[in-house]
């Protein structure tokens, strides 16, 4: 009498996990629909969120196409790698809303996928943005010191492979994780994407970037400091090296951002608000701001301006990488 029919079959636990899921999904959308004033503000910081992140993630896409397709302008592969990183970033933070779910409950498929996405991200732009950051580093020292790096070429090749590696890492246990534990994938309180309830994964990320972006911005100490040292020297040659220091202060202004919100992801007092969530957006917006406004970009002779300029290796940094 206990017996289920074979073509039944019991429901399990992952499945009644996931039906809960649903369910949960579903009141919290009616409560945020009968709460009038909250939806409004809501949908505001949403539409905020997910402009800068589609703004800045697209752009920073489209960005990289353009400057691949002319071969004057010079980008170290490190530069393609932060934008394709950020890309990707904006793309994970955004899943909801590009699958038409941002205002229903979404399948859990799709809403485990993003969470292991969103904290993939972090684990992957913090590590190609400190390679990048690093390559300007290994560039100004070059430039300043005559050093010979040539023999650490290796070193470079792994700073594009290496993110990418953590990533796929990070986002295969992670998708892992929602299968074995259903019930932990939920809505974010914001309500932007889907997330785990469990505090470990966030801190495990948030842990990965904090370390990189204390790195970055400890090279930015040092190349704040040989710029302003070399400053008549690059006052001499032109407004161009000027440009280069602005746009190397600026992003370093970003990593330091970005490094104040791993610290506030970290301290479990501290909730995440919808303005944190917005600061987040507005990194690949920064980035994007910072790149497409080179003026190499709209010569389309990159390389060969810069050379002509000076023969200092100081005049190829913006061309090269900010």
């Amino acid at each position: 009498m206990n017996n289920v029919p074979s073509a039944v079959q019991a429901p399990t636990s992952s499945s009644r996990s996931r039906t809960l899921f649903v369910r949960c999904l579903q009141d919290s959308h009616r409560r945020k629909l009968m709460d009038a004033p909250h939806q409004k503000e809501l949908f505001i910081s949403s539409s905020v969120f997910f402009a800068l992140q589609l703004t800045g993630g697209l752009g920073l896409s489209l960005l990289a196409i353009i400057v691949a397709a002319f071969p004057n302008v010079n980008r170290h592969p490190t530069w393609f790698s932060f934008c394709i990183s950020w890309s990707m970033s904006a793309i994970s933070y955004s899943l909801l809303l590009l699958a038409g779910q941002k205002n229903r409950a979404p399948i859990f498929q799709l809403c485990a996928t993003q969470a292991a996405l969103v904290y993939s991200a972090p684990v992957l732009t913090g590590m190609t943005t400190f390679a990048m950051f690093f390559h300007v580093y290994l560039t100004i020292h070059t430039a300043l010191t005559k050093a010979d790096l040539s023999r650490i070429r290796g070193l470079r090749k792994l700073l594009i492979i290496t993110p990418y590696a953590s990533w796929t890492i990070s986002f295969v246990a992670l998708l892992v994780f929602s299968a074995i534990k259903p019930d932990y994938v939920q809505m974010a309180d914001n309500g932007y994407y889907c997330n785990f309830s469990t505090p470990v994964p966030k801190r495990i990320s948030a842990s990965v970037s904090f370390i990189f972006l204390t790195a970055i911005v400890a090279f930015e100490g040092i190349i704040t400091v040989c710029l302003y040292r070399q400053w008549r020297r690059l006052s001499t040659i032109g407004p161009k090296a000027v440009n280069m220091t602005i746009r190397v202060l600026i992003f370093g202004i970003g990593a330091i951002l970005a490094w104040i919100l791993c610290i506030i992801y970290l301290i479990p007092v501290i909730v995440a608000s919808p303005s944190i969530d917005i600061i987040l957006a507005i990194l690949p917006f920064l980035g994007l701001i910072i790149f497409a406004t080179q003026s190499d970009l709209y010569h389309g002779r990159g390389s060969n301006r810069a050379s002509s300029m000076s023969s200092s290796k100081l005049t190829e940094i913006p061309s090269a990488t900010l």
